[in-house]
């Protein structure tokens, strides 16, 4: 070890800070966002005068990481003993959790990402490795709590595509209202969100020999042309019913133009809305959060967690009949007295909101109300079990 090695390892002994740019997890920015945050040195990138959470003894912060490396990952993959990697290495590479990238500008990263395992594999609050059933044999999280699912959601699902999802709206309204607290969140006044929409209101032409040639400028569709649309105009969605206009929002410009799935050669309005007034919302990430603080109140997040991955689950052209399970959750949190539902993208790396009352948001003028060309679409693919 060089002397900068142990001055850097002797350093983060005592203190260790982690920045904002260097998470990448949404339900780990969620909790950034609400914690006390202070200008400091990054133990993992090195750079100064970052906003940091002072992480050395934060019981929360372990068991919350602790809980988003459950989400993300089977036990199988981070324990050797089960043939994995270990948690230690799958920070040091390209990871849904840790923006790695980031790091490796810091050639003394590794030293904090093992100070950092460390305190996880000692965290007791919530568990990483299942251990030892009580007769002696090993145990596993063998499933992500990213890929778990509810039982009752399951069997509901098979009978929403039978019977009137009616008949079961009070058995889902009561499950849901015993959460209390623990899934309400209020989204502030002026919150900023983002809208896209293929196409554009008119094309410009700002020079006529270019070089050899017309170069044109495309205007955006602005206001009520890009925003919720008259409701006989609406065709049934995702969280909506035919004939029901809900506000469909992205919490950046990337997450909101892959949600209309443009293809290459297409272009693509944006407009920026802001919210008119405090509004009360499910917000997924908040949920995780709130229920990540210990093994018991985890395991209910099963239950919530399923109807996240409904809404954000893709659906091809042939599967739309599956819209009437997604619009049924959507009803019911509606009814119990919600504003708006926040839950993941499967197609960005933001979130998406849906606005029960599109009159809650405005459109607003903003420098990043533009058009923008699809280049190319990129696909990311992973192999199945045979």
């Amino acid at each position: 070890m060089t002397i900068n090695e142990q001055r850097f390892s002797e350093k983060i002994e005592n203190e260790l800070f982690l920045c904002k740019n260097c998470i990448k997890d949404n339900k780990l920015k969620t909790f950034f966002e609400e914690s006390i945050l202070n200008k400091k040195t990054c133990s993992f990138c090195n750079k100064k005068n970052q906003k940091c959470l002072d992480i050395y003894e934060q019981l929360s912060f372990y068991n919350l990481i602790s809980a988003v490396i459950r989400y993300h990952y089977s036990e199988d993959t981070y324990n050797s003993h089960w043939g994995g990697d270990s948690i230690f290495q799958i920070f040091t590479r390209e990871n849904h959790i840790l923006n790695t990238i980031n790091m490796h500008q810091n050639k003394y990263f590794e030293y904090a990402i093992e100070a950092l395992t460390i305190r996880i594999e000692d965290n007791h609050g919530v568990w990483i490795f299942l251990g030892n059933y009580e007769d002696g044999t090993r145990g596993c999280y063998f499933d992500s709590i990213k890929d778990s699912r509810s039982t009752r959601i399951s069997k509901l699902e098979n009978i929403l595509l039978k019977e009137n999802y009616f008949l079961h709206e009070e058995e889902i309204k009561s499950i849901l209202t015993s959460y209390n607290d623990s899934i309400v969140s209020t989204l502030d006044v002026n919150s900023t969100f983002y809208r896209a929409r293929i196409g554009y209101e008119k094309k410009a032409i700002i020079k006529k020999n270019f070089p050899k040639g017309k170069k044109y400028r495309y205007i955006p569709y602005k206001g009520k042309k890009i925003s919720a649309p008259d409701s006989y105009l609406v065709n049934g969605g995702r969280l909506n019913r035919t004939g029901v206009s809900f506000l469909y929002l992205a919490t950046n410009k990337e997450t909101a133009i892959n949600e209309v799935r443009p293809d290459p050669g297409h272009i693509v309005s944006i407009g920026k809305f802001k919210s008119l007034k405090p509004l009360k919302i499910i917000d997924f990430d908040k949920i995780f959060v709130n229920l990540s603080q210990n093994e018991e109140s985890l395991k209910s997040f099963r239950f919530l967690n399923h109807i996240d991955q409904l809404f954000s689950h893709p659906i091809t052209q042939n599967e739309r009949h599956l819209y009437i399970i997604t619009q049924f959750f959507a009803d019911i949190f509606r009814k119990i007295g919600f504003d708006a539902i926040k839950f993941t993208s499967s197609v960005g790396n933001g979130q998406n909101l849906l606005v029960f009352n599109p009159n809650n948001f405005t459109y607003m003028k903003s420098k990043e109300n533009r058009t923008y060309k699809i280049d190319n679409i990129r696909y990311s693919i992973h192999p199945l079990k045979n």
